[in-house]
């Protein structure tokens, strides 16, 4: 599990920490709360052969398309729909 560090510790933490950190969160946050919960996000990693895993850092997210307009004028697409079921799973996961 990774631990949220307190405010201080972004602005005392050096460049490479905090991107570390960072890729880590953005890591977890696609594995458990958008890709579960997220029909477009699901289909568009599914066409790009893409998981969770294949994210390590906030660089990596250059691997997703940008987001057309086009595709915006559905915006209920891009809400993230928990599962009971699932969100039970990983209860205290965060």
């Amino acid at each position: 599990m990774i631990k949220i560090p307190n405010t201080n510790w972004w602005h005392n933490s050096s460049r490479d920490s905090v991107r570390s950190r960072q890729g880590k969160l953005l890591h977890k946050f696609l594995k458990s709360r958008v890709l579960p919960f997220s029909n477009y996000y699901s289909k568009l990693f599914h066409e790009h052969n893409l998981s969770a895993d294949d994210f390590d850092s906030i660089e990596d997210l250059a691997k997703l398309p940008f987001t057309s307009k086009s595709k915006l004028e559905s915006p209920k697409d891009f809400v993230l729909i928990p599962e009971k079921s699932l969100l039970m799973k990983q209860a205290g996961s965060w």
